[in-house]
């Protein structure tokens, strides 16, 4: 298994490509397996959608040179493309899959040149918890860019998420992440 990854083993989604369920997403990821994730985020079974969003999440928690290599070969498109899917289980997996490349702030300019913050603010707005949980997580990395926090201040979107975040009790992961927001 790559440092930092996960091998999935016998409790991968079905559909996950065994070279990412047994921790080898360098090698998937070299072998031009993103073109094969974007063929399968682009099928109309569910069940597939969602073995791709939840492949590239686990793509994301490898080692930094994968994380690097799967933006370059295509890795935001396909997410952002999953955030804008009506599966709650796609977008959550897509949206990690984002807040795990933003946490890094050397792949921030091409989360933000991709469009990830327009979809992650779409997400944050979800009535489902693990999908704006997970946005707001990306949003709160994001954040730490200049560009990203006038972006939010900008946004209808983020001001929706602020009266939100005002209403919630403060004792939940979302709010939590939208409390490191500092956009000032």
């Amino acid at each position: 298994s790559a440092e930092g990854g996960r091998s999935w083993g016998s409790e991968a989604p079905v559909g996950v490509p065994e070279m990412i369920r047994n921790g080898q997403g360098k090698e998937f990821v070299a072998k031009g397996g993103m073109r094969s994730l974007a063929r399968m985020a682009m099928n109309s079974h569910l069940a597939t959608s969602r073995a791709a969003a939840a492949s590239l999440m686990t793509l994301c928690k490898e080692e930094e040179s994968t994380r690097a290599e799967v933006v370059r070969e295509g890795g935001i498109t396909l997410a952002v493309s999953l955030c804008r899917t009506g599966d709650p289980e796609a977008q959550a997996h897509a949206a990690e899959a984002l807040a795990l490349l933003s946490h890094h702030r050397h792949l921030r300019a091409a989360l933000i040149d991709g469009a990830a913050v327009p979809a992650l603010l779409h997400l944050a707005l979800s009535e489902k918890e693990q999908v704006k949980t997970a946005a707001a997580k990306a949003l709160s990395h994001l954040g730490k860019e200049r560009v990203v926090r006038e972006q939010l201040v900008q946004s209808r979107p983020f001001a929706r998420l602020v009266t939100a975040a005002k209403n919630n009790s403060g004792k939940d992961t979302f709010f939590a992440y939208l409390s490191l927001l500092s956009l000032e």
